[in-house]
């Protein structure tokens, strides 16, 4: 542990609610928009292809945060920069809150996104600081339970404000909170990382070369590759569903909202019994099975869409597909990081942003998968996993793996 002293009990639970509510903002930045895509489309007078690429626009944010606050945390301390993420998250949902336009609120986005993966790179960092070992991952579960509320929170809590305000009120909301938390850990949160302990400010061209380093790893290169694909999957659902739910089943956002509650809930369900399965199964398996089961879910994904089957026939998909989705992260991330132990928070970083950037650029695919049927989703879902697989037996090789 890096303190100073040992935390008290009241300290460490300080921390634990600060941290993991400042980490939800990430995913408050994303959810709660689910339901509010046909009102932002219809404001902006923007076709739905449109409102699909601010999806893009959050996750290029995403990449742009993990990729550069990481390093600067190493050279200028943790507090500043999460403090800073902080306000320009308030200033991001400002910027949202009041576009004329739809650019504007592009930008808005971009900031959002930006700032909410800022702090959560450095909330990770602070509680590296803090903790190490067994300890480290017992904060970080306690962590994780406060921000994995968001999951449930976000769309749930928008759909309920949608029935009686519109988007830019709800974004009015989401800034209050992210400036009572900014104001709670200007107040609270110490600085871990002290001037002994920080790199110089060439770190960004030093991380840059560990990039490369990491990358020459084969395993570790195939399971970045099978991550971007995950992330473009993940993504494209959560662009196309709001419009299929609408133009296809005639659901309002503040009625749909409830559903991507239920995905969300099986998602968590997903982490908690793959993470059960990998103790006893090993992890490339586990990752493999998880690819497999994958293209057969894009496969009832598509077969709904082609036969116009009834609304439950589709959420039961969906609810499946982000079962396994949920599930695959930790088995992911553990193989990612087995071979890199001294070089875990580069790996990590580098998986982190690939994807976003993998999502980024596939802003054009996912305009293009259609918004009144699920019939695009089910083809794309259906390529990238078979492409994952064919990346996991020729990159990955896992027959050549040590045992995990």
């Amino acid at each position: 542990m890096n303190a100073s002293r040992p935390l008290t009990q009241r300290e460490r639970w300080v921390y634990i609610l600060i941290l993991g509510g400042m980490m939800a903002m990430q995913p408050f930045a994303l959810d709660p928009y689910l339901p509010a895509a046909p009102s932002i489309a219809q404001t902006f007078m923007a076709p739905d292809a449109q409102i699909q690429l601010t999806m893009s626009a959050l996750t290029l944010g995403f990449a742009l945060g993990q990729v550069i606050t990481g390093p600067l945390s190493d050279a200028l301390g943790r507090k500043r920069p999460i403090i800073v993420a902080a306000a320009i998250y308030v200033v991001a949902c400002i910027v949202v809150m009041t576009a004329p336009n739809l650019i504007v609120f592009a930008i808005g986005r971009v900031l959002q996104g930006v700032a909410g993966a800022s702090i959560q790179v450095v909330g990770n960092a602070i509680m590296r600081d803090l903790y190490e070992g067994a300890a480290l991952m017992k904060m970080m579960s306690r962590v994780f339970l406060i921000q994995a509320l968001s999951w449930f929170v976000g769309p749930l809590g928008a759909t309920l404000l949608l029935n009686v305000v519109d988007w830019r009120v709800m974004t009015g909301i989401i800034a209050i909170y992210g400036a009572i938390l900014l104001t709670a850990a200007t107040r609270v949160l110490p600085e871990t990382l002290h001037g002994n302990a920080r790199t110089e400010h060439g770190g960004i061209k030093a991380m840059a070369s560990r990039f490369v380093h990491v990358l020459r790893d084969r395993p570790y290169l195939g399971i970045v590759l099978i991550g971007v694909l995950n992330s473009t999957a993940l993504f494209g659902y959560l662009s196309v569903m709001p419009f299929v739910y609408q133009n296809r089943f005639g659901f309002e956002g503040s009625e749909y909202g409830y559903f991507f509650v239920l995905n969300s809930a099986s998602a968590y369900i997903g982490v908690q019994l793959i993470a059960w399965f990998a103790k006893k199964v090993e992890l490339k398996w586990v990752v493999l099975a998880v690819l497999v089961a994958q293209v057969g879910v894009g496969a009832w994904v598509l077969l709904a869409g082609l036969t116009d089957a009834p609304f439950l026939v589709l959420q039961i998909a969906l609810m499946t597909f982000t079962f396994f989705m949920g599930g695959s992260f930790a088995p992911m991330g553990t193989m990612a990081l087995t071979r890199h132990g001294e070089e875990a928070g580069t790996a990590a970083a580098l998986n982190m942003v690939a994807g976003s950037l993998g999502s980024t650029l596939a802003a054009p695919l996912y305009a293009n998968l259609g918004s009144t049927s699920s019939v695009g989703l089910g083809v794309m879902l259906i390529s990238l996993y078979l492409l994952s697989i064919l990346v996991m037996f020729a990159v990955v090789r896992p027959r050549t793996l040590a045992k995990s």
